[in-house]
């Protein structure tokens, strides 16, 4: 039997795939930063919207927020990115697993919460 979690408050893996949506901590759409029971039930309406709206869900592998964030993590396996939520597929890897979500509804981002890519300027010398 896989195994897939959505976390929102667990400090370490329990699962064949961990997602932390927004870190997992501290969600942004939870008022205040004691809030953790509104933390904790968010899974439930991520997992819902993930079956109700075409976004993906998908996700990244990384092992902190701030990789993420930092833009460290962003390469998907052979057979794709990851989804959260009722579409997990296990075969698209094993690990810990992080995405972006919005602040209301909807909640999924299409952009999985990744910041952009630095691109650097080129010069042309000659």
């Amino acid at each position: 039997m896989k195994k897939v979690v959505i976390a929102t408050f667990l400090p370490s893996q329990v699962g064949h795939q961990d997602f932390y949506p927004s870190g997992g901590r501290h969600q942004i759409s939870c008022p205040g930063l004691l809030n953790f029971i509104c933390d904790h039930f968010r899974s439930v309406d991520f997992f819902t919207e993930s079956i109700t709206t075409k976004c993906k869900w998908r996700a990244y592998k990384c092992s902190s927020w701030v990789r993420f964030k930092l833009v460290f993590c962003r390469k998907c396996g052979d057979k794709g990115c990851p989804r959260m939520g009722y579409f997990a597929d296990p075969s698209k890897g094993t690990g810990e697993f992080m995405l972006g979500t919005n602040k209301k509804e909807p909640y999924c981002r299409n952009d999985s919460g990744q910041p952009p890519r630095l691109r650097l300027p080129s010069f042309k010398i000659g």
